[in-house]
């Protein structure tokens, strides 16, 4: 399994990164936070899901973690959100440029960005989720 302390120490060291990075269960939880901070990243609904075998003996299964990163921009001079669209293109940029391809640990293959969508906006806060993940394989005796 892969520690995600390891996503969020990637992301914490993005050069110019002003953004906050955290865990959070469900992107439902990290929208509902209403956290104060200008930009917030979470690493949001990790889960695996393993090819299913058709030989029980087998002790090698191929598996995809997959994960969201929930991205905050909060801007209160445009209500419009062409301000928060602006920044919000800058700070996932800089998370895809960060993750895309990287190696996160033995085992587990090079993260793939899957898709996005933008969350919610409120007149001030923009929420936005990108969905990455990363093959391994399990291992048994």
């Amino acid at each position: 399994m892969l520690d995600l302390g390891l996503i969020i120490a990637r992301l914490q060291t993005l050069e110019g990164m002003t953004a906050r990075v955290a865990l959070a269960a469900t992107i439902a939880d990290a929208v509902a936070l209403n956290v104060a901070q200008d930009r917030y990243l979470w690493i949001a609904s990790p889960n695996s899901a393993s090819d299913a075998g058709k030989d029980a003996n087998r002790t090698v299964q191929r598996s995809a973690l997959r994960f969201s990163i929930v991205a905050l921009v909060r801007n209160v001079q445009d209500a419009a959100g062409a301000g928060a669209l602006a920044e919000m293109a800058l700070l996932r940029q800089a998370v895809i440029d960060a993750l895309l391809g990287w190696e996160p640990a033995e085992g587990h293959g090079p993260i793939e960005h899957i898709r996005d969508a933008a969350l919610s906006w409120d007149g001030a806060r923009l929420y936005w989720a990108d969905e990455f993940r990363s093959i391994h394989y399990l291992r048994g005796v």
